[in-house]
């Protein structure tokens, strides 16, 4: 089975997308802000070294105003 990277793994979509790939037999690897930030340097590189073969990318900003003022 193929080895995936899911961001956002701690919402609901994310959370539930994780459940059904590790049922179906594929490896995940799950990233979500709570384990800390992807923008520092380097972040991505455990992840990297695991042979990630696809992304998944399902993180977002759940409180919008938020994303107005710090769009970072």
């Amino acid at each position: 089975m193929s080895k995936l990277f899911v961001t956002g793994s701690l919402g609901f979509i994310g959370r539930n997308l994780v459940y059904k790939l590790k049922e179906l037999g594929h490896e995940v690897y799950e990233h979500d802000i709570r384990y800390g930030s992807l923008t520092i340097p380097n972040a991505l590189d455990v992840y990297y070294e695991k042979g990630i073969e696809h992304v998944f990318h399902l993180a977002a900003r759940t409180f919008v105003p938020q994303s107005w003022n710090d769009p970072a």
